[in-house]
């Protein structure tokens, strides 16, 4: 029998890696950051403030214990490489030789600073908003796109994620697609997302959203009027595009090109209000570059990553706002086939109803 000879480990700690704490990115970069608010606003795409604020949240869950054969990385450390992975799209590489790090313990670090970010701040940055909140989104897309009674604008991305081989029934693509669902208020925040696989059967009814929609148990307003009328009373709604079911919850444009002025008017109100969705996306391509190409990770690392974003997106934009040239841009993102379709005659009824009060206040 053949013996196996074993490989002799060259170093301890690969030359690279063991001038860290001397020419490592964070050490000599990080310091001269803090005295300049702008290149460190440039470089981490958030202000020292709101980074400050972040790992005080996120300290004592990403902070690990020193052992006797070498000194852990710092919480500091491990927040800065994350969020400058997210933010330049860099690769892991990259980061390797700038900050001094072997790339399995990097791939470890993002993975583990994303899954508590998603832990510790999605309840303060995305939970079910209450009948009230449900009121005040409402009356922000009234004031902003003059469509009442939206409580919301729906919209899903795709984001593909380099084919790791792992499924047997994957490994003749070369890509596999992560879906994102999200639902945005007028303020270019998200308010709740789905984030998974992409099955285009069977993806949007298997959504957390479509199951609360039929389960009715997200505590949304009762019925009411649109304002300046008495009646009929329709229901408090999500804008869709062609790529949702219609129904009495969710309004999608009337579709053909030969439409009369009553339906042209009500894809316009509808398109104009969906600014919202498309903006918030926008910005959050802008801000978090590591989506503007497919992610060269496992499926579920990147599905950490993008929850990661998406909290981020809020966490920032409430702290330091947001530039308008970002909403412009949407890299990174395809877009859901068109297959939705009309689910009965109350979801027509509702829509029609809609279309009649526009085209009467116009």
């Amino acid at each position: 029998k053949k013996k196996k000879l074993k490989k002799n480990r060259k170093y301890w700690t690969q030359p690279l890696i063991s001038k860290r704490l001397e020419v490592g990115s964070f050490n000599n970069l990080f310091p001269v950051l803090q005295n300049d608010s702008k290149q460190f606003f440039d470089y981490f795409h958030m202000s020292l403030s709101t980074f400050e604020d972040l790992l005080f949240k996120l300290e004592n869950a990403i902070c690990k214990m020193n052992t006797i054969m070498r000194q852990s990385i710092s919480a500091k450390e491990r927040l800065a490489v994350t969020l400058r992975y997210l933010s330049s799209g860099c690769t892991l590489s990259d980061l390797h030789r700038t900050y001094r790090i072997g790339i399995s313990t990097l791939s470890g670090i993002v993975q583990d600073v994303c899954k508590q970010i998603w832990i510790h701040l999605k309840e303060s940055l995305i939970s079910i908003p209450t009948r009230k909140r449900w009121i005040e989104i409402a009356r922000g897309f009234q004031e902003r796109s003059q469509f009442p009674n939206c409580i919301g604008t729906v919209d899903c991305k795709l984001i593909r994620v380099a084919n790791k081989g792992h499924s047997i029934s994957c490994k003749s693509k070369r890509f596999l697609t992560v879906a994102v669902l999200a639902i945005c208020d007028s303020n270019y925040f998200f308010i709740h997302v789905d984030i998974g696989p992409y099955k285009e059967s069977s993806f949007f009814k298997n959504s957390n959203f479509c199951k609360e929609l039929e389960n009715s148990s997200w505590n949304m307003p009762e019925v009411i009027p649109l304002p300046g009328t008495t009646e009929p009373e329709v229901p408090y709604v999500f804008l869709g595009n062609e790529a949702f079911d219609s129904t009495n919850r969710i309004l999608r444009p009337y579709s053909g090109k030969a439409l009369n002025s009553k339906k042209k008017l009500f894809n316009d109100r509808l398109s104009r209000a969906r600014r919202s969705v498309e903006c918030t996306f926008g910005i959050l391509s802008s801000k978090w570059k590591i989506l503007h190409r497919p992610l060269n990770v496992s499926v579920e690392f990147a599905e950490d990553i993008i929850k990661a974003c998406i909290l981020l997106h809020n966490f920032v934009c409430k702290r330091d706002g947001f530039d308008f040239e970002d909403t412009l841009h949407n890299d990174g993102f395809y877009e859901l086939e068109d297959f939705g379709e009309s689910t009965g005659k109350l979801a027509h009824h509702v829509r029609d109803t809609f279309a009649e009060y526009f085209i009467q206040h116009d």
